[in-house]
């Protein structure tokens, strides 16, 4: 059985489910997730994450990519500019498509400049 595969994809791995979407043809917005930290004591923190929804053209369905992993303040440069370029590269550069381009634009002033947050 061949496993449907993302060419510039995304794979988010829930606890149930992994998620995915082709991010050269997905609509991209910003967003937020969040992430619930357990204290000690009665209150529970949640930290609310910036974060990059790609909705696959075909289902629908968002995958939400946060812009910072467990322990980290941010992604690395690496990661950013990786995000960024698999944004653009190939989609054109049309109305439709000016949210993609703003936001890959964003990403790579992050990766330049972390502390312009």
């Amino acid at each position: 059985m061949a496993r449907r595969r993302c060419v510039r994809g995304a794979y988010i791995r829930g606890a149930l489910i992994t998620r995915s979407a082709d991010l050269a043809t997905a609509d991209i917005s910003a967003g937020a997730t969040r992430y619930h930290e357990n204290r000690p004591g009665p209150y529970d923190v949640v930290h609310r994450i910036p974060a990059i929804v790609a909705r696959d053209r075909d289902t629908g369905r968002p995958v939400k990519i946060p812009l910072r992993g467990r322990g980290l303040d941010l992604l690395p440069r690496a990661e950013l500019v990786a995000l960024a370029d698999a944004l653009t590269v190939g989609r054109p550069a049309g109305p439709e498509h000016k949210a993609a381009h703003a936001i890959a634009e964003r990403l790579r002033q992050l990766a330049d400049d972390p502390l312009a947050v």
